[in-house]
């Protein structure tokens, strides 16, 4: 792609990555579409596709957001745990990110496509719903039994 020309919005849709590439380009000029096409050309947010997007993910942040103060209330105020302890027990959701980020990222995710996004959401409702029924089968309630759901949980977040 030539220098200063402007990646189309709409039904064109946005240039591969591999086009994109600008080594003279320094952040400021991706910005401001000077000196080399940005990735997401920023004129193209008024577009009907880019505004779902944005509502998608400021929903699906919104639920994990909640997702995380419920669960350390419940936690906390359900099950007695201190408020560090339900804290480092929320941590294997990040324990279950990292494998999946750096086994998935690679080849599968691309490889899947936008069905990526579905089987992350079928993951992360699986891990949910593993969460749900440990966390109500019983009093004898500890870290270590949420632990597999949990890690379920973290991969679903970078799986998707």
């Amino acid at each position: 792609m030539v220098a200063g020309e402007r990646a189309m919005c709409g039904e064109e849709g946005l240039p591969a990555p591999a086009d994109v590439r600008d080594e003279s380009a320094t952040p400021t000029s991706l910005l401001t579409g000077t000196g080399g096409s940005p990735l997401v050309v920023p004129g193209c947010s008024h577009t009907g596709r880019s505004a779902w997007a944005l509502g998608v993910s400021l929903l699906v942040s919104a639920t994990i957001g909640c997702f995380a103060v419920t669960f350390t209330l419940l936690l906390q105020l359900g099950h007695g745990f201190s408020a560090i302890h339900a804290v480092l027990t929320a941590l294997f959701m990040t324990a279950g990110m990292l494998p999946v980020a750096g086994a998935l990222s690679k080849k599968a995710i691309p490889a899947m496509g936008r069905w990526s996004l579905t089987v992350g959401c079928v993951v992360m409702a699986a891990g949910i719903a593993g969460v749900a029924v440990i966390a109500l089968h019983g009093p004898g309630l500890s870290t270590w039994t949420l632990a597999p759901a949990l890690f379920v949980m973290g991969g679903s977040l970078q799986g998707g």
